[in-house]
This record gives structure tokens, C-alpha cells and sequence, in this order.
């Protein structure tokens, strides 16, 4: 594995890492959808749209993790390494079959559509720099849950609670969200995958 400084590299080598991830994006899903025998929840509007967004060239962050061209990408993919990782280890508590792999893969994935147009950059002297404005201020689960819906993609109920809720620790405490947390194993592991990918992975500007 080589470890690819994203922030400081030239436009080119900036343009082909966002290229590669989102080819590597829908490998994923694709993949995951074909396995469940669920291609048509992900119709082309919703493909078409998301394409045309910033989602594969934007950061996840002004400067906590993954805070490079592609690092919103970037950050998704690492977030369903890191889910995987934790499903294996906590088998016990899913009937792990092709649709619940599916399932951990669209909230893995396309749990941060929010932050879609929300990054700016500002100054690339030195490295990229954003400012954030949010154009539509939901929230941030509640908000990826309606994009996804309101773009053509068919969520399950799954998967629009481990989205809704992934924040975890990171938001005011709701009672819902324990709720759902103790009944559907996703929506924890889905913020401790979420944590664990911006602590490890989000500080590495991507790897190859």
C-alpha cells in the first residue's frame, strides 16, 4: 500500500484519485446490489445525479479527516472496510446473507450523501483548503436519507435508520435513536465503522 499525499499533489494526479475511487465506489455497490439480486433500487436517475454532483471530488471535511480533493469518496469506501470489519466480528448478530451485505454497503457508502456541494475551496496554496455551507440545512443523516429518496434510490428500512442515525455520539441524544440502535445492529456499527475510518484512515490524504 503507498500512501498518496492528496492535499499537496499536482491537479492531475488529484483528477486520477477521484477517478479511481469512484470507479472503485461502483464497483462496490454494483457488486453488492447484483449479489442481492437488487439492481433496480439504484435506477439510472439516481446514478445519473449522483455523477453530476461533487461527491467524488469533494472532501469529507474542512480539516478533521479526509480533508483532500476525493476524500468524501475516500472516506465512504473506508467506512464499508471498516463496517465489514466489525460485521465479522459480530456475525452472531446478523443473519449475515447476500441482502444484509447489501444493506451494509448502501449505509456504508452513501451515509454522507449530505455533504454533497457543501465544501468550497478557498486557497490551494500549500494544499487544498474549504470553507463549509450547507444550501440545505436538514440535518445530517435525516438530510442523506431524503437525497437518497428524493434521487430515485430505494432505501430499506434498514438501511435509512443506520443512516439517519450514524452520527451517534456526535449529535444531541435522542431517544429514537437508542431505540433503533437496540433493535437493529447497523445503526451502531455503522457509526463505529464511521468513527473508526475518520480516526485511522481519514489522516492518511489516501492510499493506492
Amino acid at each position: 500500500m503507498v500512501t498518496i499525499d492528496i492535499r499537496n499533489a499536482g491537479e492531475e494526479l488529484q483528477r486520477s484519485f477521484c477517478a479511481e475511487k469512484r470507479r472503485e465506489f461502483w464497483k462496490i455497490l454494483d457488486a453488492a446490489l447484483a449479489e442481492a439480486d437488487c439492481k433496480s433500487v439504484c435506477p439510472a436517475e439516481f446514478r445519473e445525479w449522483l455523477d453530476v454532483t461533487d461527491f467524488f471530488t469533494a472532501p469529507a471535511s474542512t480539516k478533521f479527516h479526509d480533508d483532500f480533493p476525493g476524500g468524501l469518496v475516500a472516506h465512504s469506501i473506508a467506512v464499508y472496510r471498516e463496517l465489514t470489519k466489525i460485521i465479522d466480528a459480530h456475525d452472531y448478530q446478523y443473519k449475515y446473507d447476500d441482502l444484509a451485505h447489501k444493506q451494509a454497503t448502501v449505509a456504508a457508502l452513501l451515509h454522507d450523501v449530505c455533504k454533497i456541494d457543501c465544501y468550497h475551496a478557498t486557497n490551494k496554496d500549500g494544499g487544498a483548503k474549504y470553507t463549509y455551507s450547507d444550501p440545505l440545512p436538514l440535518g445530517h443523516g435525516e438530510k442523506s436519507a431524503m437525497l437518497l429518496l428524493q434521487h430515485g434510490f430505494k432505501l430499506t428500512e434498514v438501511e435509512m435508520l443506520a443512516i439517519r442515525w450514524h452520527m451517534g455520539a456526535y449529535r444531541d441524544r435522542d431517544a429514537r435513536e437508542l431505540d433503533a440502535a437496540q433493535r437493529i445492529p447497523l445503526v451502531l456499527h455503522l457509526h463505529l465503522a464511521d468513527m473508526m475510518a475518520s480516526r485511522w484512515e481519514g489522516k492518511q490524504c489516501g492510499t493506492n
